[in-house]
């Protein structure tokens, strides 16, 4: 059985919507683990990353990276930052991810990531994002593209953001890829 880490978003909504629909759909085929984040109305990266890490000391074996709007922007950072005895991360899956620094609403130091050609090779990357997002502008994702150039790029119709409904196309592509 594959383990899923499953970052959720800020805010009061987090992503249980998301998860749940993930968790149905997958079954027995993957453990989700989707631990609640620190102070999600006002997230500080620090409290994150730590709870991130704590998360995969837990973890055995190969890891499969989930992230959901913030938790996407903070696992790309972590990455960045890090060098730690991960377990193997297999894929990284990217749900909608503000890309902090670029945009003029898109500033807050913390959440930057200073120095992209620190992060490791990951096999598989796929990027999530409605044409016309109501919370994160699509154009994040071209911001994502360039750092991850070989990243499948997955540009829904629509203006979703939360996925309530949930996010078939990232069920199948963690069904048929490698991860």
């Amino acid at each position: 059985m594959k383990t899923i880490l499953f970052i959720h978003c800020a805010g009061s909504q987090r992503s249980d919507d998301l998860v749940h629909y993930l968790k149905q759909s997958l079954s027995s085929e993957h453990n989700v683990a989707y631990p609640e984040m620190p102070n999600p109305e006002a997230p500080e990266y620090d409290q994150w990353v730590k709870q991130v890490e704590k998360e995969l000391s837990f973890i055995d074996g190969e890891v499969i990276l989930v992230g959901h709007s913030l938790g996407g922007a903070v696992l790309v950072k972590y990455l960045s930052e890090k060098s730690p005895p991960l377990p193997q991360v297999t894929g990284l899956y990217l749900i909608a991810p503000p890309f902090w620094g670029r945009d003029e609403e898109w500033q807050n130091e913390a959440f930057t990531i200073t120095d992209p050609s620190t992060l490791p090779s990951i096999d598989r990357v796929v990027l999530y994002h409605s044409r016309s997002d109501h919370v994160v502008p699509s154009s994040h994702q071209t911001f994502y593209r360039e750092i991850f150039p070989n990243a499948i790029i997955r540009t829904l119709n629509g203006n979703d953001h939360f996925f309530i409904g949930g996010l078939p196309e990232l069920v199948a592509d963690l069904k048929q890829g490698k991860s």
